[in-house]
This record gives structure tokens, sequence and C-alpha cells, in this order.
């Protein structure tokens, strides 16, 4: 019999591409796909982490990773547009939660409901963009959106470092931007095929490396976060 494609050959195809080619077979990129149970495993530890602190909006990091892991792993095991759309549509989840704790920081009136607004608005308007122009120039406009979500991220960082009345630490963030750095940088070689090795990439290629990498680094990320919710005027809750 036949080996079955029962995904992406009656779907949309993604408007992206990475080193790992697809098989014919339920699991289309198996090293891409199963790479993504490191965001489960680190969502679950920042759950443990955090079960102490289930009153702070600082707990939901541990659901949006293991979402992120989920829908990646769809993503990956199917390479349809519509996974495609549920894999950068968790990754704004994840930029934009950020970016709703740093504006508590810097402005910690900022009432619950108007945060629920800017964070809906910002994922409506990410997810309505990654549809409508999809690509830019051949790259994929919604990874465009996700980094420019990012720099706004660490710009609001910087300007509550400026503002903080006590300098507070900064090691755990470090790490992680280290970490989210050379995770980026093998990205790239992953999808300009510098590094596209035929002999391990259903095994272990740059983009799975990339998930196992930002997927560590979402756990500095909680603990850089995590020291403020000692501070009542920091802490988002």
């Amino acid at each position: 019999m036949a080996p079955l494609c029962p995904y992406y050959a009656q779907f949309a195809a993604p408007v992206i591409k990475f080193c790992e080619p697809n098989l014919c077979a339920r699991i289309v990129q198996p090293a891409n796909t199963w790479s993504n149970l490191a965001f489960i495993a680190v969502g679950i530890i920042i759950l443990f982490l955090g079960h102490k602190n289930k009153k702070t909006m600082l707990w939901w990091l541990g659901p949006i990773t293991i979402l992120i892991g989920v829908f990646s792993f769809a993503y990956h095991a199917s390479y349809t547009f519509v996974g495609q759309m549920l894999d950068l549509g968790s990754m704004f989840l994840f930029a934009t939660f950020l970016l709703i704790i740093n504006l508590r920081r810097i402005k910690p009136a900022l009432s619950n409901s108007a945060a629920a607004w800017i964070f809906s608005l910002v994922n409506l308007f990410c997810l309505l963009t990654m549809y409508v122009v999809r690509t830019m120039k051949g790259f994929n406009v919604g990874i465009l959106v996700f980094g420019i979500e990012l720099a706004v991220v660490l710009g609001l960082e910087c300007l509550a470092w400026s503002r903080a009345n006590s300098r507070f630490r900064l090691g755990n963030i470090l790490t992680a931007l280290l970490l989210a750095a050379v995770a980026a940088v093998i990205w790239m070689f992953d999808y300009t095929h510098v590094w596209c090795n035929a002999s391990t990439f259903h095994y272990l290629n740059g983009h799975a490396l990339w998930h196992i990498l930002t997927a560590v680094s979402f756990i500095f990320v909680y603990l850089f976060y995590r020291q403020f919710t000692d501070n009542p005027g920091a802490n988002p809750n």
C-alpha cells in the first residue's frame, strides 16, 4: 500500500520552508516536530516553579510555553498554512504577554481590562497581518512581526530599567538573550540551508536545535520576571 500524505497534500502549504524535507508520513518533519517536546517540558517546569505564585500574571507563562510546543508540534507534523498560523500565533501570545508585563511594571495602575484589551488587539493585529500579507520580499511576514514585538519588549525593558528605584538582577535575562541569540543564528543557518546535512536532518537539524535552545531560554525569562513578584509596585497581578 502506498504511504499516505494526509496533511500537506490536501491543505494549503505554509509560506516558509526550513532545511528538513517533508516525508510522506503522518509526521511530515520528524526532527522539527519532536523537538517541540522541549517547549512542553519547559512549560511544565515553569508551572512547577510557579505553583506558589498562581495569583500573579507571570504564572501564565507556563501554559503559553506549553501552547507554543503543542502548536509548533502540529505545524511541523502537518506542514500546513493553518499549522503555521497556530505556531506563529502562539509566539505572538508569548511576545505580547511579555509586552503586557513590562507595561504593568512601567505603569502599575494599568487596569486588568485595559491590559486585556491591549493583549487581545495586539494579537489580533499580528494574526491579521500575517494572514493578509503573508510574505514580504519572499520572507514570512509573521516572523518579522514577531521580531518587532520582541524589539518593543526590549525597549520597554530598557525604559523599566531607567525608571527603577533600585537596580534589579539582570543575570537571568542576559542568559535568556544569549541563548535566544545563538538559537536565532542557528535558525538562520537552517533557513538559508547553510547547515543542511542530509544524513542528520530527520534527527537533529538547525531548526530543531532552535526549538530546544529557545525553550530553555524561557526558563531564564521566567526566573528574571519572578524577582518582581516580591515588589508590589512592579508585580503584574
